[in-house]
């Protein structure tokens, strides 16, 4: 029997999502989460294409949704993505 994922009741506020990645980003990149700058690109981060998609999994994940494994890409900074989460809510 498949396990199923639990349901969100409530999407998650823009402030919890951006804590979430910039506690994410933080951990990969093993520093404080103080030094993360929301409105800093990606690719500033050095963020690699396996750690990219990783962060988008697990974030579809955490949200339970369906996101495209190039997020990053085409909101390149945490601001982008949360902007971007939520308004497609």
């Amino acid at each position: 029997m498949a396990s199923k994922k639990p349901e969100v009741t409530q999407m998650p506020t823009a402030s919890e999502i951006e804590t979430w990645l910039v506690g994410k980003l933080a951990t990969y990149l093993k520093i404080n989460p103080d030094d993360i700058d929301i409105e800093e690109p990606f690719a500033h981060y050095k963020l690699d294409s396996s750690v990219a998609v990783s962060l988008t999994n697990q974030l579809a994940d955490w949200l339970n949704r369906d996101l495209e494994p190039i997020l990053f890409w085409e909101y390149p900074t945490i601001n982008a993505v949360t902007q971007y989460l939520e308004s497609a809510d």
